[in-house]
This record gives structure tokens, sequence and C-alpha cells, in this order.
């Protein structure tokens, strides 16, 4: 079964230019430091509450060192009195579907054993039709 339609192969295209696109490679040396230091500020003391259930959403994008964020994330938000939770953030990756974005996060070593909680995720899908 071919991919384009007989008719695609006629469609005349725009020109084409090469594009590089470089990234920035921001580092952060000391992990643990630099989340302490976060939580240290107003505007976090001052949102979270003892009791309050907080989400953690946890993507699949190629952040170096996840797990351990993930961790003194959870961590930071449990010393505050807070009941954290982890919601996945990762679109179509694990095959879209919660248990597939849940084995995403094990994968990544982020299971229930590691940070000591329950990983959550609630999955909601908008059908759209034109």
């Amino acid at each position: 079964m071919p991919i384009l339609l007989e008719e695609d192969y006629n469609m005349k295209l725009p020109n084409m230019h090469k594009v590089r696109q470089s990234f920035k490679k921001d580092k952060i040396d000391d992990i643990e430091k630099t989340i302490n230091e976060e939580f240290e500020k107003e505007s976090i003391l001052s949102t979270i509450k003892p009791g309050q259930k907080v989400a953690v959403a946890v993507g699949s994008r190629g952040i170096r060192n996840l797990k351990k964020i993930v961790k003194l994330t959870i961590d930071k938000i449990k010393s505050l009195g807070a009941e954290p939770f982890i919601i996945s953030a990762m679109g179509s990756h694990g095959g879209g579907s919660e248990e597939g974005q849940r084995e995403v996060l094990y994968g990544y070593g982020i299971t229930e054993e590691y940070i000591i909680l329950s990983v959550y995720r609630f999955y909601y899908t908008n059908i759209i039709i034109y």
C-alpha cells in the first residue's frame, strides 16, 4: 500500500531550505541544592499547604537525572505536609495510554517503591471532528 495517493505525486511543493536548530545546554551542577533553593522561595512556601494534594507532572522529553529530580521534588512536597502524586505529562508516548505511560515512567526508574507513593495518571481524551 503506497503512502502517497497518485494525485500527491503531482503536487507542487514550495522551495525547501536546510535548517539547523541548536538547543541551550543549561546544566545544574547540584540538583539537590537547586531544588532546596526553589522550595525555600516564598512563592512556593505560600502555595503548598499541609494536607493539600499536589500533582507532580512528569514528562518523557530527555530530562537528565529525571528520577532524582522527581524523588527530591516529592520529598520536599511531603516535608511541607502536602500529599504529592504523580501524573504523566507525555502526550502520545507510551502509546498515549495510561498503562503505556506508566511503563515509560517505570522505565525511567520512577516507581512506587522508589518514590514511596502511588503513581497516578489522569487520562482525558477530547475528540474533535472537523
